[in-house]
């Protein structure tokens, strides 16, 4: 029996460094183009998908970076996001509900390069990781409520999906001059 486990960890630091808050908590939270984007690359056959602004993209598999997630310094297109919406994930969710985009003005937030880790075996469990940190330099604190990762299609694109979108348990303060981190461990145990 393989069961597929998906987890992200936030970290909400201080201007100084100072830990604020920190937790992990398992997500169920996959969403529709996900399963799309998995299926055009597993059985090479194009797709119709809705990108993040709502509009079908027929994706054509082939590129090198199909579901690029490690999102670039300065871009809040794709890799992990954040936002401040708090309505219920569904399966049909094509981007988080309020994002928070990428910045210094009053309600954004500066995105650091993406990093991971390759993936690894540990007994019977294989894993990776995706991570990011988000630094509020916007004069005010931001509450951040959802998280997420979107993926950029390199192709005919380039063009960005929602692959999974989670709503916090409870609203974060990120400060002005602090950082949230978001970190996504995808797990496949046998």
């Amino acid at each position: 029996k393989m069961n597929t486990h998906l987890y992200y960890s936030v970290k909400v630091t201080d201007s100084k460094g100072k830990v604020l808050k920190k937790f992990t908590r398992k997500s169920r939270s996959y969403v529709t183009a996900y399963n799309e984007m998995l299926s055009t690359q597993m059985t090479v056959t194009a797709e119709s998908i809705l990108d993040t602004g709502n509009t079908a993209r027929n994706l054509t598999p082939g590129s090198t970076s199909d579901m690029d997630c490690l999102g670039a310094v300065n871009n809040s297109l794709y890799g992990t996001v954040i936002g401040t919406g708090s309505t219920a994930v569904t399966i049909s969710d094509y981007k988080l509900a309020a994002q928070i985009a990428h910045g210094t003005g009053a309600g954004q937030m500066s995105h650091a390069l993406a990093s991971r880790t390759a993936s690894a075996v540990v007994g019977s469990t294989a894993s990776f990781t995706i991570t990011r940190i988000i630094t509020n330099s916007s004069g005010a604190p931001i509450i951040v409520a959802e998280c997420g990762i979107y993926s950029k299609y390199a192709g005919a694109g380039p063009y960005y999906f929602c692959l999974i979108r989670d709503v916090l348990t409870s609203t974060i303060s990120v400060p002005n001059g602090g950082s949230i981190t978001i970190v996504y461990t995808m797990k496949a145990t046998v």
